[in-house]
């Protein structure tokens, strides 16, 4: 039985990656022709990007100092003993899916869950887990089945609570909605004392779903579209020409930016391969855990097909923050950058921008060199073009 008090889960140590950060930074030849090439340096040899395993294994020696170095066999006992599945398969060989978890970089939602029933993380662990070590959203309490293990790891029940909680829910009719709004409702669940109360209150969304996580994020995205749209009108209207050197100036329509014009930004410096944008395989920056922010992306996100990603935020605040900053030096417009990203994802229930997410040093330190927006675009091309030598 664990008896230790809630930790935080943020358990893989960045301070060896902020000082790599800082040593690339402050260096005497950091300046902005040689930034594309440290960036990219930096990101493919001197930073490591902590995996799922790493976390795991990091909160077993936080929380059973007695196993460290032992949590195969830590897993398996505490599983056995919280009468937790090793698998919602009908199979599995419990070692072999134990060494799985133990080498993973991520994991699914749904895996991870047991593992926490199997390790007895408290519900406070569980938020901080699935944004920092599966970079997703936190517990969403609108969720029935996220709402019942919350209350499961709150108050300390087991797999098998969650299991016949959910059993009930199913097996009840729907009630009456009450709560239209997504903190109304969340308030309700962490308000509710009892099994009973908190299924009477699940019921009544059964019919009536509400998911305004998903909305939030959503609206964050649509805000960040409109706004590099209207940049990217602006920047067409206001042009240099090449032979003069004059400003020449134009009216495009706002309705001419197209996802496709936006993709030109977000996907700057990537190489265009029969009309598409190359595959992120491609590159030797192919670690990094993003989904690229295509046309077809946004397309798909805007019409509700997709679900919104931390890293759209991201990229599309980059973007944004490169014009608001542009006057600014850049060891003031890199923390304004990670302070008004850092509230979008926490209004989203994404966490924060992290020294253990290498997209994220990725852009900081775009935002440190003198013109980010175009050393962005040349680590990209960079990334295409890089041979690694023998």
């Amino acid at each position: 039985m664990r008896d230790s008090h809630p930790i935080d889960i943020t358990l893989i140590s960045t301070e060896k990656t902020r000082e790599i950060v800082k040593k690339v930074v402050c260096s005497l030849g950091y300046k902005e022709q040689f930034a594309p090439g440290w960036i990219h340096s930096t990101l493919m040899y001197q930073i490591e990007e902590p995996g799922y395993c790493d976390f795991l294994k990091a909160f077993i020696d936080k929380t059973r100092p007695d196993m460290s170095g032992k949590a195969e066999s830590f897993l398996l006992e505490s599983f056995l003993e919280n009468g937790v599945p090793f698998t919602l398969s009908k199979s599995g060989n419990p070692k072999k899916l134990v060494r799985n978890w133990l080498a993973e970089k991520s994991v699914s939602r749904e895996t991870f869950f047991l593992t926490a029933y199997g390790t007895e993380m408290y519900a406070s662990e569980v938020d901080l887990f699935l944004k920092a070590a599966l970079r997703d959203n936190g517990l969403d309490l609108c969720n029935h089945k996220e709402a019942i293990h919350w209350f499961c790891f709150k108050r300390g029940l087991k797999y098998n609570d969650a299991m016949r909680l959910m059993a009930r829910y199913d097996a009840s009719p729907a009630g009456v909605p009450v709560y239209s709004t997504e903190q109304a409702f969340r308030a309700a669940v962490i308000k509710a004392r009892t099994e009973n109360a908190l299924l009477d209150l699940l019921l009544t969304i059964k019919d009536h779903p509400i998911t305004y996580t998903n909305y939030i994020a959503y609206g964050e995205f649509v805000e960040l579209y409109q706004y590099n749209r209207k940049l990217a009108a602006m920047n067409r209207n206001r042009e240099i020409d090449t032979n003069t050197g004059c400003v020449t100036t134009s009216k495009t329509k706002l309705s001419k930016i197209s996802s496709s014009v936006i993709e030109e930004l977000t996907c700057s410096g990537t190489p265009i391969v029969n009309g598409n944008v190359a595959k992120l395989s491609d590159s030797s920056l192919k670690f990094l855990d993003i989904k690229r922010l295509t046309r077809n992306r946004i397309s798909t996100i805007l019409s509700g097909k997709a679900k919104v990603d931390r890293t759209d935020l991201i990229i599309f605040n980059f973007l944004k923050m490169c014009h608001v900053c542009r006057n600014m030096p850049n060891y003031k417009s890199a923390p304004l950058f990670v302070e008004s990203t850092n509230k979008i994802l926490e209004k989203c229930n994404m966490g924060t921008m992290s020294y253990r997410n290498m997209y994220d040093i990725f852009l900081e330190l775009c935002m440190l060199s003198n013109d980010p927006d175009i050393v962005y675009g040349d680590v990209w091309e960079l990334s295409y073009n890089y041979t690694e030598e023998a």
